[in-house]
């Protein structure tokens, strides 16, 4: 291999590994496996005629009878087509007992694209808040809000596409 040679493979590895795997095979990692650890996650579901939906998370609130949990996020934005994969946002402690209380912001636009068209998402709307008792994610450690993709996007003007959360928590 020449000096050339092993630069490019050199880049390319350094390549690969800034970008994460964001768009490659869906994470199989589940941090919330770890005892005492539960998360919060995001998984686009149903069908779509778009090939793509990005969607960023401003904040995730985490509280469990009003006191406060420690929490840390994931970054975004998040490519929620990939029904394989649901996305994490945060992780947090799990409390012993008590009533969680979620409060997930989203970030006011995000974007689409379909067949070569391409435009804005705007969500601007209210925040996904929930309540969901400690035991509740006893069994699997994490909370998933399932958006409806294609019940949840009106087209509005000009290409922009309005959000209407329509959705489920499961776990």
């Amino acid at each position: 291999m020449t000096k050339t040679h092993l630069g490019l493979l050199a880049g390319l590895l350094l390549l690969a590994a800034a970008c994460g795997g964001r768009s490659g095979a869906a994470s199989t990692a589940q941090p919330e496996s770890l005892p005492g650890r539960g998360a919060i996650r995001l998984l686009g579901v149903g069908p779509s005629d778009l090939d793509s939906i990005l969607l960023d998370v401003e904040s995730v609130e985490l509280s469990c009878d009003g006191n406060a949990l420690a929490s840390t996020r994931d970054a975004g934005p998040f490519e929620l087509t990939r029904h394989d994969n649901a996305w994490l946002l945060a992780l947090f402690d799990m409390p012993a007992q008590g009533t969680i209380h979620v409060k997930i912001k989203l970030a006011g636009s995000g974007r689409w694209a379909a067949k070569g068209a391409y435009g804005a998402i705007d969500a601007r709307g209210d925040a996904i808040e929930f309540d969901a008792p400690v035991g509740w994610f006893d069994r699997e450690r994490h909370a998933v809000v399932q958006l409806d993709l294609a019940r949840s996007l009106l087209d509005g003007c000009a290409g922009t596409k309005l959000l209407v959360p329509q959705l489920k928590i499961v776990n």
